[in-house]
C-alpha cells in the first residue's frame, strides 16, 4: 500500500468520529499496533509519524530536511 494512501486511511480512522467510521476501538488499536511493528520509530515515514507515534512529536530535522544548510541562511 502506498504511504500516501495509508496516511489518508489512518487520518480518516483516527480523526473521524467513531459513529461515522464504524470501526471498533479495539480493531483500530490492533491496526495501529501492527503498523507500528511494520514502521518502527527509526524507520517510520515522516507523514505517518504523528499518527502512529503521537507521544513523540519531535521529529529531528535530518528526518524531514535534506540538503539545506545547518547554519542559518537558505540562500
Amino acid at each position: 500500500m502506498a504511504i500516501e494512501v495509508l496516511h489518508m486511511l489512518l487520518s480518516y480512522l483516527i480523526l473521524g468520529s467513531a459513529e461515522e467510521i464504524g470501526v471498533p476501538p479495539d480493531s483500530l488499536q490492533t491496526f495501529i499496533e501492527t503498523l507500528r511493528c511494520d514502521f518502527p520509530r527509526e524507520r517510520v515515514p515522516v507523514v505517518l509519524a504523528p499518527l502512529l507515534y503521537k507521544e513523540q512529536q519531535d521529529i529531528t530535522e535530518d528526518r524531514w530536511v535534506v540538503g539545506l544548510p545547518k547554519q542559518g541562511h537558505f540562500w
